[in-house]
C-alpha cells in the first residue's frame, strides 16, 4: 500500500479544523447535553468547515462530470450520490467524546443537511440566528468535511500518513497506525 506523505492543502485544512475540536473540549464538554451551546468560536468553525465542504464537493463534481457546472449544494447531490451511493450513509465516530455523527443523512436534492442550513442562517442572519452556531452543527459540519475530503483525497492516493486525531471513519476509510487508508470504492468510476 502506498501512503502519500504530502497531504493536499484541503486535507491539511481539515486537520487544522479537526484539531480545534480537541481545543474546544477544554471549555465545552462535547456531549449531546451541550449540543445547543453556541459561541463565536463555534461560528468560526461552522462557517469554515461548511465553506470548505462547498469547495470540496464542487471539486468532486468537476471530477465526476467534467464540464458540468453546478454551484449550489443541492445541485451537487445527484452527481455525488450517483457516483458515491453510500455518501449520505457515511458515519463519523468521535470515540473520545462517545459521539456518532451522520452529517449527510438528511441531504437530498430538495433538502440541505441541517448543519448547512444552520451555517447559512449564521452567515446571512447572524443577528437573529446566532444560536445556530452551536456544538451540534459545528461538529457535524467538520464530520461532513471529513467525509467529503476523504472522497476527494481518494482520487489521488490510497492513503495519507496523517490521520485525524479525534474523528474515526465508518464506511469510507480506516486508520492504520498514524495513517489513514481510503477504501477503493471511493474512486470515481469504481464499480460498487
Amino acid at each position: 500500500m502506498i501512503i502519500d506523505h504530502t497531504p493536499s492543502v484541503h486535507w491539511n485544512y481539515f486537520l487544522a479544523l479537526e484539531a480545534d475540536l480537541g481545543l474546544l473540549a477544554r471549555w465545552i464538554e462535547p456531549t449531546e447535553r451541550n449540543f445547543d451551546t453556541y459561541s463565536i468560536e463555534l461560528a468560526r468553525l461552522l462557517m469554515a468547515a461548511s465553506a470548505e465542504c462547498d469547495v470540496i464537493l464542487k471539486n468532486l463534481c468537476t471530477r465526476i462530470s467534467p464540464g458540468t457546472r453546478v454551484s449550489k449544494l443541492n445541485g451537487y447531490h445527484p452527481l455525488i450520490t450517483g457516483e458515491f451511493r453510500a455518501f449520505t450513509n457515511a458515519r463519523v465516530w468521535i470515540p473520545r467524546f462517545g459521539l456518532e455523527l451522520r452529517p449527510w443523512s438528511s441531504w437530498s436534492e430538495n433538502q440541505a443537511p441541517f448543519w448547512w442550513t444552520a451555517n447559512n442562517k449564521v452567515k446571512h442572519q447572524r443577528h437573529d440566528e446566532f444560536q445556530q452556531a452551536n456544538l451540534k452543527n459545528t461538529f457535524n459540519s467538520i464530520a461532513a468535511l471529513y467525509i467529503a475530503v476523504s472522497h476527494l483525497e481518494a482520487q489521488q492516493t490510497h492513503g495519507l500518513s496523517h490521520a485525524p486525531t479525534y474523528l474515526e471513519a465508518d464506511g469510507f476509510a480506516h486508520r492504520d497506525g498514524n495513517s489513514i487508508i481510503f477504501y477503493q470504492a471511493l474512486k470515481i468510476g469504481t464499480v460498487r
